[in-house]
């Protein structure tokens, strides 16, 4: 027991970076993962008794003030992290993270903290799946990609909130902007659907996957001393993007490749 106390305190208060540790949901792990069991509990149990005999919600203008909240939140985001100094060069040469209590560097960390708060209200878009009774929307992959999202940018706070943890961020965003906006055109009506969105809606995909193939290229930069990024970060997002590219490939080929 003694061991494992001084492991965790190693980990999680020697280790972490002392700015972040007072901010909200950032003291302890098992907050995180209290939020990923909830999640997890209302999707698959409670959600799905509680709609049982009603009928389907609408939630249109809910989706419409969503999808266009989740676009400005993104370009926020961008702007945050851009102005604070990450540069597009950074995707091939280390930003190092800047621990101080810089004005730029407690601004990046703000931007990092602020968008693991956006993957905790994400965790929402699967409650309105189930309260319009689409089931089909709460795939594996929907689950998967929304609990692991919100651990892996937990840590990313708690450990590295700047530096080279903001590209993932930044195209992360990229792709949110684009995705959030076709929702938000999706929202309009079937007209708008069938006439101008069926064509767009597997390259949205597509720029997911890209996303992640580009991460996973980026990502043995991490390894690198001069990046100094912590193992845990490293052990728990790789395998996460690779697991992730592997569910949105099945389901690219099961959706849109003909047979």
């Amino acid at each position: 027991m003694e061991t494992a106390t001084e492991y965790y305190n190693f980990m999680f208060v020697t280790q972490a970076d002392k700015r972040t540790t007072t901010w909200p949901l950032m003291s302890s792990p098992l907050l995180p993962l209290a939020l990923i069991c909830g999640y997890l509990f209302a999707v698959y149990h409670f959600l799905p008794k509680y709609m049982t005999g009603r009928r389907p919600y609408r939630l249109k203008g809910y989706l419409w003030v969503y999808n266009l909240a989740q676009v400005v939140s993104c370009f926020v985001i961008i702007y945050g992290l851009t102005a604070s100094g990450w540069r597009i060069h950074h995707l091939v040469d280390c930003q190092v993270i800047d621990l101080s209590n810089n004005p730029n560097a407690i601004r990046t960390a703000q931007c990092v903290w602020f968008y693991f708060a956006l993957k905790v209200v994400e965790l929402t878009e699967t409650f309105v799946f189930i309260l319009r009774k689409k089931y089909k929307q709460v795939s594996p992959l929907h689950v998967f990609h929304h609990a692991s999202t919100v651990f892996c940018a937990w840590v990313g706070v708690k450990f590295y909130p700047g530096g080279m943890s903001s590209i993932p961020i930044i195209l992360n965003s990229i792709v949110h902007i684009v995705m959030y906006s076709y929702y938000f055109l999706s929202s309009l009506g079937p007209g708008v659907q069938r006439k101008w969105l069926q064509p767009i809606k597997p390259i949205v995909t597509r720029i997911q996957i890209i996303q992640l193939l580009i991460l996973l290229v980026l990502a043995p930069q991490a390894f690198s001393p001069r990046c100094a990024v912590p193992d845990l970060l490293i052990y728990l997002c790789v395998p996460d993007f690779i697991i992730n590219l592997i569910l949105f490939l099945r389901f690219y080929a099961r959706s849109y490749n003909k047979k």
